[in-house]
C-alpha cells in the first residue's frame, strides 16, 4: 500500500507473470529507475508513440537514460 503523500494517485498493475515483473525490474534497475518510474516511463512512451509533440523534456531524458 502506498503512503498517504501518494494517496489519490496510485494505481497497481498485475502482470502476467513473475517472470516478466522480475524482466521489468531488471530494466528498471539498468535505467536508475524504480519500478514505479519505469513502469510511468514506459507507459508514457507508449502513449505518446508516433505523437510528433511528445514532451520536450522526453528528448533530454532519452539522451541521459541512453548515455548511461
Amino acid at each position: 500500500m502506498a503512503s498517504k503523500k501518494y494517496c489519490g494517485r496510485e494505481a497497481s498493475v498485475y502482470l502476467p507473470s513473475e517472470e516478466l515483473l522480475a524482466r521489468w525490474k531488471q530494466e528498471a534497475k539498468q535505467y536508475g529507475l524504480s519500478i514505479s518510474d519505469y513502469i510511468f516511463e514506459m507507459t508514457e512512451r507508449g502513449r505518446r508513440a508516433g505523437q510528433d509533440d511528445a514532451s520536450p523534456n522526453m528528448a533530454r531524458e532519452n539522451g541521459e537514460l541512453k548515455s548511461r
